[in-house]
């Protein structure tokens, strides 16, 4: 994939896990975009695949956003196996745990990203 395009579409996942407001509309079906707790892991782990953006060496990732985004990867990870099929849409959305996790994805996508 050309690194501009993959860029691009790290850029748009990252704001999907970050922004409380996508997740609210686009979880309860509100609005024109429809996702889930589902989408947005495997749109992180597999469509994006954010693990081997970091690491790649056509990208030039610093040391420290890797960092950031091997530990967020891992905080997403650990979330999903913790609620495992048990996806109540209202408990995630105000879960501290989770917001935990929309602030580390804001904070690398910040750091990725603004320039």
């Amino acid at each position: 994939m050309e690194v501009s395009k993959w860029r691009e579409l790290v850029s748009n996942a990252l704001e999907h896990l970050s922004s409380k407001d996508y997740q609210e509309n686009s979880w309860k079906g509100h609005g024109n975009r429809i996702s889930s707790f589902d989408e947005i892991y495997c749109e992180i782990f597999d469509d994006v695949m954010l693990e081997e953006f970091l690491t790649s060496d056509e990208v030039g990732i610093d040391n420290k956003a890797k960092e950031e985004g091997v530990l967020l990867l891992r905080k997403l990870d650990d979330y999903a196996a913790k609620i495992k099929n048990e996806h109540n849409i209202d408990h995630i959305l105000v879960d501290p745990e989770w917001d935990d996790i929309r602030s580390a994805a804001s904070g690398l996508l910040n750091r990725l990203f603004a320039n």
